[in-house]
């Protein structure tokens, strides 16, 4: 982003708007500020030279999905563009952090019912997934929250036990993705910030 764009968003023209960090094996991540437009999955496996050789996402308008991938130097698959907010699949070999700028992107999540993999770009210090789930809804609209926790290997679920949640209550994050099980549609959901 250009420093007028930075000032106008509050940032420091100094530091990268996002710093993306992968562990070998799955990561779920998700993009809080807007890429260049035509920025798409390959510039992000590009950038991250080698050490990721997947990104996936669902694409939720056709309910399908879509993989780029390495393939004997080669990169393959379905190439789609990069979207603020939307959630991906990163699948790494080795340890990398990149290092992007792009502007402040709106907070605003469209939420379908199924599985929703998307992030949020502002979040108040101590946002947790118990919270999360209340303020998408109801249990009659939101079933859970899931997240990826790369130092177990495992996922972490948060859901309505009756009008309660239960489960595992994790730190939301922003650029990290989450799976959102919803059971109705909630448009233009953004977390409360203080």
């Amino acid at each position: 982003a250009s420093n007028q764009a930075e000032f106008d968003d509050g940032t420091d023209p100094s530091a990268p708007d996002l710093v993306v960090s992968v562990q070998p094996g799955l990561n779920l991540v998700s993009l809080p500020i807007t890429p260049a437009p035509g920025t798409t999955s390959a510039a992000l496996l590009r950038a991250f030279a080698g050490a990721v050789t997947s990104i996936a996402r669902v694409d939720t308008a056709s309910d399908v999905a879509e993989t780029t991938n390495w393939n004997g130097g080669l990169l393959g698959g379905a190439l789609f563009p990069l979207q603020a907010n939307e959630g991906y699949y990163l699948q790494a070999d080795t340890a990398a952090t990149l290092y992007l700028d792009g502007s402040v992107a709106g907070g605003a999540v469209n939420l379908v019912p199924g599985q929703n993999l998307v992030g949020f770009t502002s979040l108040a210090p101590g946002y947790d997934a118990f919270a999360l789930l209340q303020d998408i809804g109801t249990p009659a609209e939101v079933a859970s929250v899931t997240r990826y926790n790369p130092a177990t290997l495992s996922f972490e679920t948060a859901a309505y036990v009756g009008a309660n949640p239960a489960g595992v209550n994790f730190p939301v994050e922003r650029g990290v993705a989450y799976v959102i099980g919803m059971l109705g549609t909630v448009a233009a959901f953004v977390p409360p910030v203080p």
